[in-house]
This record gives C-alpha cells, sequence and structure tokens, in this order.
C-alpha cells in the first residue's frame, strides 16, 4: 500500500504537469479580499457588495460612472491552449439604446484597457484582444451575443445572427461563457459563446442563445498567444444604464505556476524518489 506522503507526492506531480486549461480558478467575490487581484480601469466605479451577488451573496455591483470600464485579473495564464471563460450578471432594463451590456475576455497585461471601438483600422490600439459579451438590440430587454478582437492595430466586430437574439427579464441573473481555441497553424481564435438563463434565483442553467466566432485571417493572433493573458470583465459606457447592474462567479484557468514553483515540486518529487530508492538499496 501506497503511504500517505508517497500519494501526496504524486498528486503535486500530477498537478505540475497538468496543461494550464485543465485547472481553474472561481471568483465568487463572497469576500471583498478577491477585489485585491484586479486592477480597474475606466469610469464605472466597481464595488463589492456582501448581497450584491447570486443568492443574496457576496457580489460586484456595477455603479454608474460614466464611460466603459473593465476589471482586469493580475494573474494571467496561458493564451495557447483551449480554456473556458464564464461570468455571472445580473440584468436591469435597458434605458439607452443598442452598444455592449457586459463582456469578457482576455489580453496581454494586467493594466492596460481594452479597446471597445467599433470595426475597421484602429492604428492607435496597440494591444491584442480577444473578447466576447451581449450587446442591446436597443433601449429594453433584448439582446444579441456578441464579440471583438483586436491585432496589429486593426479590430473586428461580431455579433449573433437575430434569430438568435434574446429577451432577458430584469432583476434575473445569466452566465455568459466561452469555450476558446487557438489553432497555432493559423494562428486564429475560435470562441464558442453560450448564454445561459437561471430561471430565478436556484434555478438550474438553461442556454438560451449560442454563437460562435473565429479571428479574421487578417489577424495574426500568434502575438497574443505566445505569451501568458490576463482575463477581464466589464460593461460599456453607463453599466447600470445599459443592462447590467452586478456580476458574480467570474470563473478563469488557473495562474501560470512560476517557474521557481515549479521547480520546488519537481526536486520535492525527486527528492522524495530518491530517498526511497536509497531505503530499499539498504535493506
Amino acid at each position: 500500500m501506497m503511504k500517505p506522503l508517497l500519494l501526496f507526492c504524486v498528486a503535486i506531480g500530477w498537478m505540475a504537469v497538468q496543461p494550464a486549461s485543465t485547472a481553474r480558478t472561481l471568483y465568487d467575490f463572497n469576500e471583498v479580499s478577491q477585489m485585491a487581484d484586479f486592477n480597474s480601469t475606466g469610469g464605472t466605479t466597481w464595488s463589492w457588495g456582501a448581497n450584491a451577488g447570486i443568492g443574496s451573496t457576496g457580489g460586484v455591483a456595477a455603479n454608474n460612472g460614466g464611460g466603459a470600464s473593465t476589471l482586469v485579473l493580475k494573474n494571467g495564464f496561458a493564451g495557447d491552449v483551449s480554456f473556458t471563460l464564464s461570468i455571472s450578471f445580473q440584468w436591469v432594463t435597458a434605458v439607452s439604446g443598442a452598444g455592449h451590456g457586459a463582456f469578457i475576455g482576455f489580453g496581454p497585461s494586467a493594466t492596460y484597457a481594452p479597446f471597445y471601438g467599433g470595426g475597421g483600422s484602429s492604428p492607435s490600439v496597440e494591444q491584442n484582444q480577444v473578447y466576447f459579451g451581449i450587446g442591446r438590440v436597443a433601449a429594453g430587454d433584448t439582446i444579441r451575443i456578441v464579440g471583438n478582437s483586436v491585432a496589429g492595430g486593426v479590430s473586428e466586430n461580431f455579433q449573433g445572427p437575430s434569430e438568435q437574439n434574446v429577451t432577458l427579464t430584469s432583476g434575473e441573473w445569466y452566465q455568459l461563457s466561452g469555450d476558446v481555441t487557438y489553432s497555432s497553424e493559423e494562428k486564429r481564435y475560435t470562441v464558442a459563446v453560450t448564454l445561459y438563463s437561471f430561471g430565478g434565483e436556484g434555478g438550474s442553467p438553461m442556454a438560451i442563445s449560442t454563437h460562435t466566432f473565429t479571428t479574421p485571417e487578417s489577424q495574426d493572433m500568434s502575438a497574443l498567444a505566445g505569451d501568458e493573458v490576463h482575463a477581464f470583465f466589464g460593461t460599456a459606457a453607463n453599466s447600470i444604464y445599459r443592462g447590467v447592474s452586478a456580476i458574480d462567479n467570474f470563473s478563469v484557468p488557473a495562474p501560470i505556476p512560476e517557474p521557481a514553483t515549479l521547480g520546488l515540486l519537481g526536486a520535492g518529487v525527486v527528492l522524495f524518489g530518491s530517498a526511497r530508492w536509497l531505503r530499499r538499496r539498504k535493506r
């Protein structure tokens, strides 16, 4: 029978070699301390609230401060693997016209401000990014799935077909999820987006809209994929008037371990194996 210490070392070694996409980190925002893991950009004020989340647990409220705003995760993860990003948001009837309501995505650093513009050439935009979200069709509660990618100063917008438009209910919670894959051969990302409804608090999630988009051939995403990327979530311009009042349960890939950490884990496994070998030899 394997001893507990051996089992522990085997488990640690297995964790050290797992792809980053298989391990996940959930920010449930039940503690205000989780806000320290993010950098804030833009005009909307994000504030933690003990009762702002699903089921009156901790969450992050979007207080209208004017302008687009994001929270960018300080820890990065590998951008050249398959991974999933998801977030829950509370809908409130939008009193403004068409535009983005909520989005999540990934970019090259923990300090940049994501680009929220339209399609076409944007030479002043230097960072590369990919994001997906919901966009308002008009004032009210009808939305569609949207997305954006930027590479080499060129921005490309995506949106789901009109038959995928759905009507949300003010005060209810929804989940936005995207399965992201990167093709190293084509240097392109594909994002399969699904919007879920909980059917009221405590309900089981049910898919109500889907859309898949692939970044265009004209955009070389290898620079973004070749380094660690940082997840972000946000709302566009005057959030509380644009359909989103709060967010919760931000799920992202686990951060890339520091080389020193991996080295220590590997050294520990090697030392343990050596010690066992020496004991057996002495016998």
